[in-house]
C-alpha cells in the first residue's frame, strides 16, 4: 500500500512563498496532528518516476495528493490517478474527510500584503 501526500509546490525562494507555506501550516496543524502527520520543506519524497521532491508541506494520507500553485493562485487537489478539483481565490477549499475541519477560502491564503 502506498502512502499519498498533500504537498505546497514551490518554484522560488521567496518570503511570499515561506509566508504562504507557514499560513498553511498554521491551519493544517491542530487539525492534522491527530490524524497523521505533518512535514515542513526539510522531508524528501520519492516519487514512482524516482524524482525525488521536498515539498513545502506535507500531510501524509492515504487518500488525496494536493498540488498548490502560488503563481496562478490555484489549489488542485486529485482524487485519484486521473481526476482532480481545481480550486481558485474565490472558492473554499474544503479538507478531505480525514481533516473536515480544514476548510478556508483560496484567496485567503494567497494575501501577503
Amino acid at each position: 500500500m502506498q502512502n499519498q501526500s498533500n504537498f505546497l509546490y514551490r518554484e522560488t525562494g521567496s518570503w511570499e512563498y515561506d509566508f504562504i507555506s507557514s499560513l498553511l501550516l498554521a491551519r493544517l496543524l491542530p487539525i492534522a496532528l491527530p490524524l497523521g502527520f505533518v512535514t515542513n520543506g526539510q522531508a524528501g519524497f520519492r516519487m514512482q518516476n524516482r524524482n525525488l521532491r521536498a515539498p513545502d508541506i506535507t500531510f501524509t494520507t492515504r487518500a488525496r495528493r494536493g498540488i498548490v500553485f502560488p503563481e496562478t493562485e490555484r489549489i488542485l487537489v486529485y482524487t485519484s490517478v486521473s481526476a482532480s478539483t481545481a480550486y481558485e481565490t474565490a472558492d473554499t477549499f474544503q479538507g478531505p474527510p480525514l481533516l473536515p475541519s480544514l476548510t478556508f477560502r483560496v484567496g485567503e491564503i494567497f494575501d501577503t500584503d
